[in-house]
């Protein structure tokens, strides 16, 4: 019988490594799958330790393959650093696309932007007026350690990407366009993905007191979707199933998602026995089937061959001009013309440089004098917060404020955003919550 490519997938979690690999027969024979669930029990997000813990789980796997060669693998990651953004830009021809979104997020995110490496798509466009684009970026770093993991275990990588992509894959195949999807991803701790149409449009993480589960709380890490969301999912774990009972009792979802219908043969056995921990997996490979899978290690490493190509071209031309002039020394007239024509160039670069800085200080003054006025709706809003109130710090950047603070009742939280909208503020939003020991910490964001 004749064998199609054997293709392997691996899944990391916060507590697990997932490996799924099949094989295809021609014909009408099933697929040969192997599922397989690996414990894993990583120091704490963060530390780089972690990889070496990852590597022995990836080395037990490779051992019971008993293949020699090292193993292509394609891999899917949880979010750690990076970031699902969309933007709306003026209209760009499609061959400047590239260039002008990297620029745009070299001024959006300035500090990130050189150690990002990222995809996008287009969500709309209204040629000539708007291109609506939706980003998904990871830290170069991150991608980085997860090759290398990957490389000294033994596997060879086909791409990476995160698992969040490969579950609305998944999730689509329900033929329901907006879900709500809840998962565990640390003890008293879950993540909550909003999909539409299959994509992670809003990614949000919540702490949650299994005792005292609140349905305020909870509301608050959900306040910016058009509640009541149409369908809920979970990955069954005992917190999540939790928090979907609040959920539906409270109104705040219509109905739960059941598992799609439209698989069968193996595939159809696979999820009935497994569940969600399938899910990403057979999501990944259906994007992966039909070329959809955002691969960030071979974006990561077009951009490095392309800085290893430019730096061979220079030393190139380095040794070739300094043969030119070992080789033509004789002529030294003309070389010194080629020294005037160059003082020249350098001379009208230095005046374009110096008409740029002008315009960047012009740019700087503007923005000062309505710096100036924010900062005068600023102290009277604050002047106008609660007394009990400690404000622990304020962040003003782009029209946008803002401000992390403790208090303790949640009234407080209501009087702070009457406190900015009564100073001209508009859009407040709570973008963090957390109660602990009888203090609140929280941040609101508010645009100008």
């Amino acid at each position: 019988m004749v064998k199609g490519r054997k293709i392997l997938i691996i899944e990391i979690t916060e507590q697990e490594v997932r490996f799924l690999s099949w094989q295809s027969n021609w014909g009408k024979r099933p697929p040969q799958i192997s599922f397989h669930i690996y414990p894993l029990k990583l120091p704490g997000r963060g530390d780089n330790s972690k990889f070496t813990v990852l590597q022995d789980v990836l080395c037990s796997y490779r051992s019971q393959l008993k293949r020699k060669g090292k193993i292509p693998a394609y891999l899917l990651i949880p979010l750690e650093n990076g970031f699902y953004r969309e933007f709306k830009l003026p209209w760009i021809k499609r061959r400047e696309r590239d260039s002008a979104l990297h620029y745009f997020l070299q001024h959006e995110v300035p500090l990130l932007a050189d150690g990002l490496v990222y995809s996008y798509g287009v969500k709309e466009e209204k040629q000539p007026e708007y291109l609506t684009v939706r980003v998904t970026a990871a830290k170069k770093e991150v991608i980085a350690s997860y090759a290398n993991c990957l490389q000294r275990a033994g596997y060879v990588l086909q791409g990476v990407e995160y698992a969040a992509n490969a579950l609305g894959k998944f999730l689509e195949l329900s033929g329901k366009k907006k879900i709500l999807h809840l998962q565990e991803v640390e003890e008293n701790r879950i993540q909550l993905v909003f999909y539409r149409d299959g994509y992670p449009e809003i990614i949000r993480e919540l702490d949650i007191d299994q005792v005292e589960l609140n349905k305020y709380h909870v509301y608050l890490g959900l306040n910016d979707l058009d509640l009541p969301v149409e369908y809920l999912s979970t990955d069954s774990s005992m917190l999540t199933e939790k928090v979907a009972e609040l959920l539906q009792k409270a109104g705040f979802v219509q109905q739960r998602l059941n598992m799609p219908e439209n698989l069968n043969g193996n595939w159809a056995q696979l999820v009935k026995e497994q569940g969600f921990k399938v899910y990403a997996l057979l999501g990944e490979k259906l994007r992966i089937t039909a070329k959809l899978n955002v691969d960030f290690y071979n974006i990561f490493r077009r951009r490095q061959k392309a800085k290893a190509i430019v730096a061979i071209l220079g030393a190139f031309g380095l040794i070739c001009g300094l043969t030119v002039i070992l080789l033509w020394a004789p002529l030294a007239k003309d070389y010194l013309s080629l020294q005037a024509e160059l003082a020249l160039l350098q001379s009208k670069q230095e005046k374009l440089l110096s008409d740029e800085a002008q315009m960047a200080w012009k740019e700087w003054r503007n923005k000062q004098e309505l710096s100036s006025s924010d900062l005068e709706r600023i102290q009277k809003a604050i002047a106008l917060m609660p007394s009990n109130l400690q404000l622990m710090r304020l962040n003003y950047k782009q029209r946008t404020l803002y401000l992390w603070a403790e208090c303790s009742e949640n009234a407080d939280i209501t009087q702070v955003i009457a406190a900015l909208t009564a100073e001209g503020w508009r859009e407040p939003y709570l973008t963090d919550y957390k109660y602990q020991n009888g203090r609140i910490a929280f941040a609101v964001s508010v645009q100008r």
